[in-house]
């Protein structure tokens, strides 16, 4: 008789072996929160993560006690596995240097698409009024290549941004020439670090602060795009921010300029991405001032640009606030933009309550879907929760670095923090989730921008509109699938919340919609149906 239960046993082994295998690699696709901390507890931040050959590569900033009332700043490189574990670290900087973040630009480090990676930091030595701005590159063992310092800097200097261009240099943005009357000056580096070019960019005159960051390059014309603004505040009761382009050939040639200002008066304008008609993509800041308070609100928007600079329209996401700012502007491998931000969608300042967002856009600039992440925790008492950074996978997957940093009730202690999420292509936290678990707030439609906002997208069939006129109008709606057959034909009035429409009666799919207003204005948008 033959012994039938070994292969029996094995078979059952190997069935599990493989449903175990099935469950981790779900387990491992499913979005997550990962919380990292490093240096002096409580106060240090992830600014920077990045695929490496066996799996993620990273740079903290860390805070350190030198002894009572001393301390310094430093930086650790994080070498993180395929589960986004810290597997090693590696330590960056000494006591005699003060190491500096500047709070809205906190990405610190970029790869140079051979296996090295740039990094930079603000540095200050103690012992005379300077403050240095050192970059390097790093292999992705943290091991310094080499590293050089900006000259002729100022104490009151700050690195922006760094733009990688083609060849492996690229080119440093830093603040120059005091606390109050700084330019931003730009610094061309080849693959070893050598400056081979600076530019002073310019101030429209001598009252006015200058500042250039969120610089883009266009492959295609071959320039660096780099918007800038001039403004002047005095005693916050009044704006006069100037935005403008300049743009630049990839060795530093200032080719022109496009002053925006009659057209984007006190907003912040970048990360212009080129769009398929050649024109560009970018995000929009408006500053608008609070007369009841000594502080500005903020107002994040996106603008359309023609191939001349020219404002094609512009969309603002939110009604104006203190914490509604965003400067986070990404457009994946597939084309889409995603813009990501804080949130504070509390009626009064004593009862802010940070959120943080992100709006997806096609690459046809659709508005595909808006989530707004309030995630409990920390967010209740204070906690900014400001996004760094967004990194698309080739599998949709989105990874999101989200700052946090404020005081903790009831001690007041200053803590900070980074938070890593990991969330699907639709934005999910969780797996399987709908569009409207995570979208409560309602979008603002752009004054004047000939705009239209469809939202939540996907969906089973459930959208709420919002097109850029009056309340009252009466309009039309038309909609036809993608062969060119005509669903439905109706009146709409416009509202002063948005105005609902039902698709479940139709089958999953991608449908095309079109409102014409009375007096002759034509919104229109995609749609995706899902089941």
């Amino acid at each position: 008789m033959k012994r039938w239960w070994p292969k029996v046993l094995l078979l059952l082994l190997l069935y599990q072996v493989q449903v175990g295998a099935v469950l981790l690699g779900q387990a491992a696709n499913q979005p997550f929160v990962r919380k990292f901390e490093a240096g002096y507890p409580n106060y240090s931040y992830f600014t920077s993560i990045w695929p490496s050959q066996d799996g993620w590569w990273g740079l903290f900033t860390k805070f350190d006690s030198l002894g009572p009332g001393e301390y310094y700043y430093g930086a650790e490189v994080a070498v993180i596995d395929s589960q986004f574990n810290v597997s090693t670290r590696v330590s960056h900087g000494d006591t005699n240097r003060y190491y500096f973040e500047y709070p809205a630009f906190n990405r610190k480090t970029i790869p140079d698409g051979k296996g090295n990676f740039w990094y930079w930091m603000t540095g200050y030595i103690r012992s005379n009024l300077t403050r240095p701005l050192y970059y390097g590159k790093m292999d992705a063992s943290g091991h310094v290549l080499f590293e050089s310092a900006i000259p002729k800097t100022h104490e009151a200097d700050y690195f922006y941004e760094f733009l990688p261009l083609p060849g492996g240099g690229g080119v440093f943005v830093n603040t120059h020439r005091g606390r109050f009357a700084f330019l931003t000056w730009l610094n061309w580096v080849d693959s070893l670090g050598n400056i081979t070019h600076l530019d002073s960019t310019e101030r429209i005159n001598n009252n006015y602060l200058h500042g250039t960051a969120f610089c883009t390059y266009d492959s295609i014309r071959e320039i660096i795009v780099a918007p800038s603004q001039d403004f002047y505040f005095t005693g916050f009761q009044s704006f006069n921010m100037r935005p403008r382009i300049s743009f630049y050939s990839p060795t530093g040639t200032l080719l022109g300029r496009k002053d925006l200002t009659a057209q984007l008066q006190d907003n912040v304008v970048g990360s212009l991405h080129r769009t398929d008609d050649g024109g560009y993509f970018g995000f929009l800041m408006k500053y608008i001032l609070d007369t009841t308070a000594v502080y500005e609100d903020h107002q994040p928007g996106v603008v359309k640009l023609d191939s001349n600079f020219d404002v094609v329209w512009k969309k603002y996401l939110f009604p104006p606030k203190l914490e509604n700012e965003a400067y986070v502007f990404h457009q994946s491998k597939q084309g889409d933009f995603f813009y990501a931000g804080r949130h504070d969608s509390y009626p009064t300042d004593s009862l802010q309550h940070r959120k943080w967002f992100i709006t997806k856009f096609s690459r046809g600039l659709d508005s595909l879907w808006t989530r707004i992440y309030d995630l409990g925790g920390d967010s209740i008492h204070g906690i900014l929760q400001d996004p760094t950074q967004i990194q698309v996978r080739d599998n949709g997957d989105i990874l999101v670095l989200v700052d946090n940093s404020g005081y903790w009730p009831p001690s007041a202690m200053f803590i900070n923090y980074t938070t890593l999420y990991k969330l699907d292509s639709l934005g999910c936290l969780i797996g399987n989730c709908v569009i409207r678990d995570t979208v409560p707030d309602t979008l603002w439609p752009a004054p004047g921008a000939g705009g239209m906002l469809v939202y939540p997208n996907p969906s089973a069939g459930e959208f709420l509109m919002a097109w850029d006129v009056a309340a009252g109008d009466v309009s039309t709606l038309r909609v036809w699938d993608m062969t060119g057959r005509a669903l439905l034909k109706q009146a709409l009035l416009r509202e002063e919340q948005p105005t609902a429409l039902d698709l479940r009666g139709y089958a999953p799919g991608v449908y095309l919609l079109e409102i014409v207003s009375e007096k002759g204005r034509k919104f229109r948008a995609k749609v995706l149906v899902l089941r």
